[in-house]
């Protein structure tokens, strides 16, 4: 399982952005399929930062989230190829 991960931080509005690449694939080169990945779990520290909402943008999905010193955590439930997730 491969996935690439980088999260960009926005002031205003203040929030992240979570950025998911999928790069898990047939094992011929080049790739010529990209196997979803199921429960990717992300832990992020947003330290003070208040999280009220998270989702991701490409499905439209709300997920469900913990929050607590100062980390959020939630789980993307099927990673085809790209999702950002905004952590709000």
């Amino acid at each position: 399982i491969r996935v690439e991960y980088e999260h960009r931080e926005q002031n205003n509005p203040r929030r992240m952005m979570v950025h998911l690449v999928n790069n898990t694939g047939d094992m011929q080169r080049p790739i010529s399929e990209i196997i979803p990945i199921n429960e990717v779990k992300i832990r992020l520290r947003v330290g003070d930062m208040p999280v009220s909402r998270v989702r991701e943008l490409n499905s439209g999905r709300e997920l469900e989230f913990t929050w607590s010193e100062g980390a959020v955590q939630f789980t993307v439930s099927c990673l085809e190829l790209y999702e950002v997730v905004v952590v709000e």
